[in-house]
């Protein structure tokens, strides 16, 4: 006989709160329980908004594209029906600009988002100079920290690009490219949480660029559409089919969370409604926001979580009106990392 149906509350409707709501309803080993996501703000998706024009338009205000890369993004799309609305970057408009020298300067073809796989482009490039492009080359001479898959050590984005690049890298293109990417400080930015690929390359041949050059290409679910993929509708079409999939009534917009206590095993969430309570709680708000709730039944938990930093990122979306009279953006159209002196568009 089955037992009583378990009711799990999201705090927090973004794309974290809404992906994991639907994985909690998906079909599973037993009946799905009754979920409730609680979100503050008038809508789901959180910066996740896209701007759809009457001339076929399509403009993000929030994040513009997955990484492919990295498959969780894809198989969420496929799970949902809408693997033939994926779309990769326009061919035409794929390049990525770094400003320096008061100049725009393309990022030498072959450019890996940390490695420069082609030598000859990169040794042309004017971005960085003689000695530090030929730091950069000199990556397979560099001794591998480990050989073994077992025994990659974790260690921050910046710390590994200098120790494999050369520190002028880090600073003129990959702490630009990247913080254009996470909006986070390098120095701060877990390498296996962010790029294991490249451990585990250095593992495994001993060089980054051995690798890259030699090794497979990077996996990933379905058909390749290059390092960014989106939607064709925009990055809130995938919003808008989690959103759907929910029951009637477990989304409350206008819902702010103000308090969450743990009392007589099970949780109680507050509200400005009232209190509720649920046998189990996601919380999937920033890390500064959900350090402040957690800590009244966990100091410790809330203090670390609110050290965390919060990246500043700049964004401007240009539109191109083509000669045939149609409209289009070339997204990611510029980007500028507030932390860097380089600019990455």
């Amino acid at each position: 006989m089955p037992g009583p149906e378990r009711r799990i509350a999201v705090v927090g409707a973004g794309i974290t709160g809404l992906a994991a709501a639907n994985r909690l309803l998906e079909p599973g080993a037993g009946p799905p329980p009754t979920v409730t996501i609680f979100e503050a703000g008038p809508r789901a998706g959180g910066i996740v908004t896209t701007f759809r024009g009457a001339d076929g338009l399509v403009l993000e205000d929030g994040p513009d594209s997955f990484l492919t890369e990295k498959p969780a993004a894809l198989a969420l799309i496929e799970r949902l029906g809408l693997g033939e609305r994926v779309i990769g970057t326009n061919p035409a408009y794929r390049s990525s600009f770094v400003l320096t020298g008061g100049r725009l300067e393309p990022t030498p073809a072959g450019f890996q988002l940390l490695a420069p796989v082609r030598a000859l482009p990169f040794l042309r490039s004017p971005i960085l100079s003689l000695p530090g492009r030929l730091r950069a080359l000199a990556e397979p001479l560099v001794p591998a920290r480990t050989r073994e898959a077992g025994a990659i050590v974790d260690e921050s984005l910046a710390a590994f690009v200098r120790r494999r690049f050369g520190p002028e890298l880090l600073s003129a293109i990959a702490q630009p490219m990247i913080g254009g990417i996470y909006g986070a400080d390098p120095e701060r930015l877990s390498m296996l949480a962010t790029f294991p690929r490249y451990l585990r390359l250095e593992a495994e041949y001993g060089s980054v660029l051995a690798g890259l050059r030699r090794g497979p290409a990077a996996p990933a679910s379905g058909p390749r559409y290059g390092l960014f993929a989106s939607l064709a509708g925009g990055m809130q079409e995938l919003v808008d089919a989690l959103a759907a999939r929910l029951p009637v009534g477990a989304l409350r917009t206008g819902a702010p969370v103000t308090g969450l206590a743990r009392e007589d095993g099970s949780w109680v969430v507050a509200t400005p409604a009232g209190h509720e309570r649920f046998d189990a709680v996601i919380v999937t708000l920033a890390a500064p926001a959900a350090g402040r709730l957690v800590a009244e039944f966990d100091r410790d938990l809330g203090v670390q979580l609110s050290a965390f930093a919060r990246g500043s990122t700049r964004r401007s979306s240009t539109r191109r009106r083509a000669s045939s009279g149609s409209s289009r953006c070339s997204w990611p159209c510029a980007r500028a990392c507030a932390a860097g002196r380089a600019r990455w568009c």
